[in-house]
């Protein structure tokens, strides 16, 4: 069963990110959070996702989606690797709030994958 932790929202000029983090341990169980966090936000602008598990050969295997959100996906990858995370996967939501924030965004999406995977690992 997949149980999905939401961190805190982080906001600037209307817009607004939050992360969302589950552990993961196949392809199916990204799939079904996936579909969990779609079911959780239908309205948000983009939802990018990160994920780093173990095939069934005990590779370790990754991979990212920006939905949009160029650059996005990225973050949350590079997130999940740098704090050595395996068995998880990481969305951002972002409601887009009709201003352009530029580079600001990506602090915005890695505070929130920030957020959602230190109260993943705490729970």
């Amino acid at each position: 069963k997949i149980k999905l932790v939401t961190g805190d929202i982080q906001s600037e000029r209307g817009s607004t990110f939050y992360g969302v983090a589950a552990r993961a341990n196949s392809i199916h169980d990204v799939r079904r959070a996936y579909k969990k966090v779609a079911l959780l936000d239908p309205g948000a602008t983009h939802v990018m996702a990160a994920y780093v598990i173990k095939n069934n050969q005990g590779k370790l295997i990754s991979d990212h989606a920006d939905d949009g959100e160029h650059g996005g996906g990225i973050r949350l990858l590079e997130t999940l690797q740098k704090n050595n995370l395996q068995g998880n996967v990481c969305f951002v939501l972002r409601h887009y709030g009709g201003v352009h924030i530029g580079y600001r965004r990506f602090i915005h999406i890695k505070a929130a994958a920030d957020s959602a995977v230190h109260k993943l690992l705490n729970k």
